[in-house]
């Protein structure tokens, strides 16, 4: 989405906003959005996201997103390989399926790729990186609420129609070359 501008804007009732503006092409007819916050207005927003525990904004594909916390959000590695610890906790109040995805399988071996994990209970995740040279890899944790009937995790990603949210682990690593 190409931003045509970007300005200050003016405005009477406070201070001023950058306000960002999209032209572009709609069926045909020519789109100019507006689209102003000020800092107060948008500190607000995350600290209200913060208190009630919600991911981002308050619509309905956030509201009932399942509080799941990964620590720590960072791995590293050498250029030689490594290994490395994390925790997958469940803090909301439903059972939820993981699967753990990444951008180069050969390189990166995880444990456990697939798991339910009830509410309260934390999940122990292995990350371990062969050799290879330092190179932009990701890895992402996918999370879906599931019912405490559910028997394989990988049914749960197959036949759901929910999008899954999504938590990147940056994979970070360091060449002694460089």
């Amino acid at each position: 989405m190409p931003l045509a501008e970007m300005q200050m804007r003016d405005d009477r009732r406070g201070p001023p906003v950058k306000a960002a503006t999209s032209r572009l092409a709609h069926r045909g007819q020519h789109v100019g959005a507006i689209i102003a916050i000020t800092r107060e207005d948008l500190e607000g927003l995350v600290q209200s996201s913060r208190i009630s525990g919600r991911w981002g904004c308050e619509c309905s594909c956030h509201s009932s997103a399942p509080l799941v916390a990964v620590q720590p959000r960072a791995a590293s590695f050498g250029v030689e390989g490594g290994a490395s610890q994390h925790s997958i906790t469940n803090k909301g109040k439903t059972r939820v399926a993981v699967k753990v995805k990444c951008s180069d399988n050969r390189l990166y071996k995880v444990s456990p790729v697939f798991t339910f994990i009830d509410p309260g209970q934390t999940v122990a995740l292995s990350i371990a990186r062969g050799e290879g040279d330092s190179k932009k890899d990701k890895l992402v944790i996918m999370v879906l609420e599931t019912t405490p009937q559910a028997q394989d995790p990988r049914v749960v990603f197959d036949v759901c129609g929910s999008r899954p949210i999504s938590l990147p682990i940056a994979l970070n690593v360091k060449d002694p070359k460089a």
